[in-house]
């Protein structure tokens, strides 16, 4: 069986991450590329359950993922509550 992981692109997120995690936590892994966030994005990631590369600088940590991305941004719906 295929699994389905989530990619998220995250810096300086830490007030957001936690609800981004739990909206895609149906996904088999969840793997948060942080650019280097200077708040708390990564360790709340981690604690929620996301996996984050050790190497991360942004999404130069995955190669080819930028046009993958492209993709899935352009096909997901998002609504961000305000």
């Amino acid at each position: 069986m295929k699994k389905i992981s989530a990619v998220i692109s995250a810096y300086n997120e830490e007030k957001n991450i936690k609800e981004c995690l739990v909206s895609v936590a149906w996904a088999d892994e969840i793997i948060v590329v942080d650019g280097k966030s200077s708040d708390k994005t990564a360790e709340i990631a981690k604690k929620c359950g996301g996996k984050l590369p050790e190497t991360a600088e942004g999404l130069t940590a995955l190669p080819g993922i930028g046009r993958y991305t492209e993709c899935a941004i352009a096909s997901i719906a998002f609504a961000k509550k305000v």
